[in-house]
């Protein structure tokens, strides 16, 4: 983070200690996923979603570089780029009224190292930690900040699948194809697996 940013913000002087000791629950649950094709974030409580679909030129890159083993859009950074592009889109939701209060925002990722980046702030990858710095000066701008955990890719369903931007809109057909099922009287396939995630973010919020 330049001097300049951080004199322009003028709020960095003090750090809740509730960051350094996790002692406050998480005022929010966002959970993410990434993929070859695009990143998505889910904030279940509130039944919003983003989604991010890679351009050619970015498709290119990463093809690339899962053959040759690069590390600029590798599927750590990609994981990484979702805690940008939440907060840049949903900041000013999480933010609070009251100065000295900073909402606990917790993202759930099924990278390990991602996670491990996300919390320590740190990363040996110069693009992880602009990112990383990105991550630090929204923290400061809407009085929030965030904090990794892990969870298991079998877990993360709805988040894995918005991720594959392509694909999942002919998912979405196959299921609302079973949901019309129910006009005919047929007994249609139950989506509650579908479902899962959401319920699990609504109640960690309640």
């Amino acid at each position: 983070m330049t001097a300049a940013a951080i004199l322009r913000i003028g709020c960095l002087d003090s750090v809740a200690l509730s960051r350094f000791v996790d002692s406050r629950a998480p005022g929010h649950h966002i959970f993410m996923d990434a993929s070859d094709r695009g990143l998505c974030a889910l904030w279940p409580a509130r039944k919003e979603y983003l989604q991010v679909e890679f351009d050619e030129e970015e498709l290119q890159q990463i093809e690339k570089g899962n053959v040759i083993g690069a590390d600029e859009l590798s599927i750590n950074i990609r994981e990484l780029m979702r805690g940008v592009f939440a907060p840049v889109v949903w900041a000013s939701k999480w933010s609070q009224a009251v100065p000295d209060y900073h909402t606990h925002i917790r993202f759930w990722i099924d990278k390990s190292s991602a996670v491990c980046w996300a919390n320590r702030r740190s990363s040996r990858n110069p693009f992880a930690q602009m990112l990383l710095r990105l991550i630090a000066l929204l923290d400061v701008q809407h009085n929030f900040y965030s904090s990794a955990r892990h969870i298991a890719g079998c877990d993360n369903v709805m988040a894995d699948a918005g991720s594959r931007v392509g694909v999942i809109r002919a998912a979405l057909g196959d299921l609302f194809s079973h949901v019309v099922c129910l006009d005919t009287g047929q007994s249609p396939i139950e989506p509650k697996e579908l479902w899962k995630l959401w319920e699990l973010g609504s109640e960690l919020e309640l």
